[in-house]
């Protein structure tokens, strides 16, 4: 299930308004399932959308800590 949570975010077109969000669940779920380097290529790109959130910072926090 969680593979198949990863390929509907990944299918979040980049012009969606859904995208940044896309983004953020797709980093923390890549860290769950142990896809530290997918998760922290995803933790980038997401990066590039929204730097300044609380969500950015939690993500940060969350793939330093390797949750």
């Amino acid at each position: 299930m969680r593979l198949e949570a990863i390929a509907q975010l990944v299918a979040v077109d980049p012009r969606d308004p859904a995208y940044g969000p896309a983004l953020y669940d797709r980093a923390l779920l890549l860290a769950t399932i142990g896809r530290h380097a997918a998760a922290l290529r995803a933790m980038h790109e997401s990066a590039t959308c929204d730097s300044v959130s609380p969500w950015a910072e939690r993500l940060r926090r969350a793939l330093a800590a390797g949750d």
